[in-house]
C-alpha cells in the first residue's frame, strides 16, 4: 500500500484526544459497530488494518482485540492480538456477555434504558455520529431508533430465543 493510502487511512481516526485516549473511526461502519473500510483490495475492520499498519503483521489465527472494549476505536496502543477463546474469556470477565433481558437475543447490543438514553441526549443536542460512537452501534441504527422504527416500546420479559441466531458473514478479513 502506497504512502498516500496510508496517510488518507488515519485521516479516518480522530486522535486528537491523545495517545492514551480511544481513537474512533470516523468514516464507515460494519453493522457490529466496529468501523470498516476497504484495504488492499478486500474489507477490512478498521481496528485490525490499524493494527496491521502500526505492528506491521497480523498472525493468521489471531484476532485483534480491544483493550478499551470501544468497538470503534484504532488506537494501536489498546489492540492486541487474541484468539478467540481469550476475546470471549475477556468479555466475560468484564461483564459484557449477554444477561437478564439480553439473554437469548445475541445480536441486541442496547437495552430499553440506553435506547431511552439515546432519545434524552439527542434531544439534549448530543448529535446521531456521537450516538453511535458511545454505544457502539451504527448511525443508521441511532437514527431507527429516534424516528421509532426501531425500539418503539419497551420489550416485555421472554424466555430463550425462539429462532436460533442468524450465521455472521465472513466477508471481512478476520483472519487475515
Amino acid at each position: 500500500m502506497d504512502e498516500k493510502r496510508i496517510a488518507q487511512f488515519w485521516l479516518k481516526i480522530d486522535s486528537s484526544g491523545g495517545p492514551e485516549e480511544c481513537w474512533p473511526w470516523t468514516a464507515s461502519y460494519h453493522r457490529t459497530g466496529y468501523g470498516h473500510t476497504k484495504f488492499e483490495g478486500k474489507y477490512w475492520l478498521a481496528h485490525r488494518a490499524a493494527y496491521l499498519l502500526h505492528y506491521g503483521r497480523l498472525q493468521a489465527d489471531l484476532h485483534v482485540l480491544h483493550s478499551c472494549d470501544n468497538p470503534p476505536c484504532c488506537n494501536p496502543a489498546h489492540l492486541y492480538q487474541g484468539t478467540r477463546e481469550q476475546n470471549m474469556l475477556d468479555m466475560s470477565s468484564r461483564g459484557r456477555g449477554k444477561s437478564g433481558s439480553q439473554a437469548g437475543r445475541p445480536f441486541r447490543k442496547l437495552t430499553w434504558e440506553a435506547v431511552c438514553a439515546i432519545r434524552s441526549e439527542r434531544a439534549g443536542g448530543a448529535s446521531v455520529r456521537s450516538l453511535a460512537t458511545k454505544h457502539g452501534i451504527d448511525p443508521k441504527t441511532v437514527r431507527d431508533i429516534l424516528q421509532r422504527k426501531l425500539w418503539v416500546r419497551e420489550p416485555v420479559a421472554r424466555g430463550p430465543a425462539l429462532s436460533p441466531p442468524r450465521p455472521f458473514r465472513h466477508d471481512y478479513a478476520w483472519d487475515v
